[in-house]
């Protein structure tokens, strides 16, 4: 990329914010990945390549719906979201 003076590297980090994760090795990771597009991005600028982070927002997890109290069958019963939130590719 930097020969070519030509390209983008995205990474994809879970949460936008640099706030703490709930959990030391989960949030050192997070904010490891954020800081690494940074820096990168910092580097190959000059050379006309763009590196930054981008998050999908809220996504419904095992452990998300685990952690709200909501199980698979109370889900379905519910109506979706009205934020367009697309429950098949969560894999639900």
């Amino acid at each position: 990329m930097v020969k070519g003076k030509s390209g983008l590297i995205v990474e994809v980090v879970e949460q936008p914010g640099i706030g703490y994760h709930g959990q030391f090795f989960f949030d050192m990771l997070e904010t490891m990945l954020k800081r690494l597009a940074y820096g990168l991005a910092a580097e190959v600028a000059p050379h006309k390549v763009t590196a930054l982070a981008v998050t999908p927002g809220f996504m419904r997890t095992e452990a998300t719906l685990e952690g709200f109290g909501v199980n698979r069958s109370e889900l379905a019963r519910r109506p979706r979201s009205s934020q367009g939130e697309e429950l098949r590719l969560g894999g639900i």
